[in-house]
């Protein structure tokens, strides 16, 4: 595979990914100071703009260790399942400032996995950078077709505002990772417009759930950073453009951000294109479909390079809907991850075509579900999952677990043990991989685990009353297999309970209902990966459909009835004498 990014006045190569592949990327300002986190100093490749290789072949990465760890370095690769040395075979200084050079061979054992790229010094121990999910090893030979999932604004964001659509990504994510793709593709807006740098930093870590590799194109909303001045893309995510050369596939990766491509932007594309052998399968990725923009540069140059070049297909979002044109190329719009109907596209890519539907595929057509933070803590946990498709769906799934014993084989009921990894340790990690073919309309749990699961969930409930709606918010949690389904009723009797249905409300999950009485009972139901369940009862008053009081009259009104009445009857006899009296 190779990967290129745009070399120019402002720009440094930083990283090549196979055998005499090479990375050229544009960058604004100094490059010495391009990189500031303050332990990762990787710079190429990014997760964002992977290292895609077979085994066997060479590898070359550009970082910057600022004044750590002299000159003596070494690089792995590691996967939850494999840890490989690669043999650095050369390191330099490069051309430019305070950036290294390291080409690697790449062992021939290293099997299918994605890998993150460790780079250490001999010299100081403590002095190591980690790339998470940067280089992904596709085996001995590249695939004969291409499996390729494609996500699109996304609008990810930090807080509670942005709880459900981060949701929605996880699961979309395990999904696709489930379904064991050669690529993902993200055409823009990745983060809702911010100039703060902890959206960037946040979102590349959720794409770390992924399992295979990611290449993603900067948005409009992702451009607002870049605009401000701010990096926050380049440092975590990926170069603003780039391209990748896949076995049989190119992919040229442009910024339409601002609703045009600049001119660098045309001038390298150009060129880049130029190299490459007309047999290859070219696929464009950009954000903004170019018919629907004013600017020159997509309205008229873009098609221009698409029809010259044999561009074969592109990939767009920004409009949040799905679209298919089949004019000079085929065009491929998906729908967002952040509304409502959210979801992805699945193509096969041959050398000559893409396959595709007319539609998106709903995220929750195929849900995988970890019930507990799949990172090592627990020492057995679950996963729910569930099809509405119409045919067969065969997954992989993965499971991180904390190993009570040195080298235990850890017990799977729902699926057939693929690969495992056991510390030599007590209390280590071990990865576990596993296959399934989950029937159409079918859900099931998937248990791995070295303890079983013999405690009941906890679950709480608070309410809130607005007028006559009562919103509650559940919560269930289990230390053992992970919470599989919580389930909310009220009744109005005690005796006869009605399932209250979760909503999205403004981006947020909401449990509400209309109440006809004042005095509302709720039941919250939580049943674990195990199949235990508890619950929880509670009641909630409704001021506005309690009776309403007759009040009584104070005192000081009773009393200031009757001497109302005495002065007025005292009044009306004075008058009547005044009107006797002789004028």
């Amino acid at each position: 595979m190779r990967v290129r990014l745009p070399l120019i006045a402002t720009s440094l190569l930083v990283a090549s990914l196979v055998t005499s592949a090479f990375c050229e990327q544009q960058t604004h300002g100094n490059f010495a100071n391009y990189h500031t986190a303050p332990v990762n100093g990787i710079l190429m490749p990014r997760i964002g703009c992977p290292a895609i290789l077979t085994s066997g072949s060479s590898l070359e990465v550009y970082f910057n260790p600022g004044s750590q760890g002299g000159k003596d370095w070494g690089l792995r690769l590691r996967s939850p399942f494999m840890d490989h040395e690669a043999k650095v075979v050369n390191a330099v200084p490069s051309e430019f400032q305070s950036i290294w050079k390291l080409s690697a061979e790449v062992p021939k054992e290293v099997r299918r996995d994605l890998y993150d790229l460790v780079i250490y010094s001999r010299q100081e121990a403590a002095v190591s950078f980690v790339e998470q999910n940067s280089v992904f090893v596709v085996g001995e030979s590249f695939p004969e077709t291409l499996r390729v999932g494609v996500i699109t604004d996304l609008h990810y964001g930090v807080g509670t505002y942005y709880a459900y659509t981060t949701k929605v990504l996880r699961r979309t994510l395990d999904a696709l990772s489930a379904l064991d793709l050669d690529l993902v593709v993200g055409t823009g807006d990745i983060v809702d417009a911010t100039a703060d740098e902890l959206p960037f930093s946040s979102v590349a870590n959720e794409f770390s759930r992924l399992r295979v590799p990611i290449l993603l194109a900067p948005g409009n909303n992702d451009q607002y950073a870049i605009d401000k001045g701010f990096r926050h893309w380049e440092k975590h995510l990926a170069p603003e453009y780039y391209s990748v050369k896949l076995g049989a596939w190119y992919f040229l990766v442009l910024n339409s951000g601002n609703g045009l491509i600049d001119e660098n932007q045309l001038l390298w594309a150009e060129k880049d294109l130029s190299a490459q052998s007309k047999e290859l399968f070219k696929v464009l990725v950009l954000h903004h479909p170019y018919w629907n923009e004013g600017h020159p540069s997509l309205s008229s140059k873009l098609p221009n390079l698409i029809k010259a070049n044999g561009i074969g297909l592109v990939l767009m979002g920004h409009t949040h809907r799905d679209e298919i044109r089949q004019d000079m190329t085929l065009n491929v719009v998906t729908v967002a991850l952040s509304d409502e109907g959210a979801g992805y596209r699945l193509l096969n890519l041959t050398r000559t075509r893409a396959e595709y539907d007319q539609r998106s595929r709903a995220y929750d057509s195929l849900v995988v579900e970890y019930l507990q933070p799949n990172d090592y803590a627990s020492a057995g946990f679950a996963a729910r999952v569930s099809s509405g498709l119409a045919t067969d769906s065969r997954m992989r799934l993965m499971f991180f677990l904390r190993s009570q014993l040195a080298g235990a084989s850890p017990k799977v009921e729902g699926a057939e043990v693929l690969r495992v990894m056991v510390a030599k340790e007590p209390q280590g990690r071990a990865s576990v991989e596993v296959g399934l073919k989950l029937a159409p309309k079918t859900e099931k749990i998937v248990k791995v685990y070295f303890e079983e699961d013999k405690t009941r969930p906890s679950v709480s409930c608070s309410y809130r009353v607005e007028g006559t709606t009562v919103f509650l918010s559940p919560s269930a949690s289990d230390i053992g297999f992970g919470v599989a389904k919580v389930t909310v009723y009220y009744s109005d009797d005690n005796s006869t309970w009605t399932i209250v249905p979760v909503k999205v409300i403004q981006r947020i999950e909401q449990y509400g209902f209309t109440a006809t009485k004042a005095t509302i009972f709720l039941k919250i139901e939580a049943e674990d990966g195990a199949g235990l369940k508890a619950t929880k009862y509670l009641t909630a008053q409704v001021p506005d459909l309690q009776p309403k009081k007759t009040e009584a009259p104070s005192p000081m009104v009773e009393l200031a009835v009757p001497v109302a009445l005495i002065v007025a009857l005292i009044l009306g006899v004075i008058l009547l004498r005044l009107r006797k009296k002789p004028r």
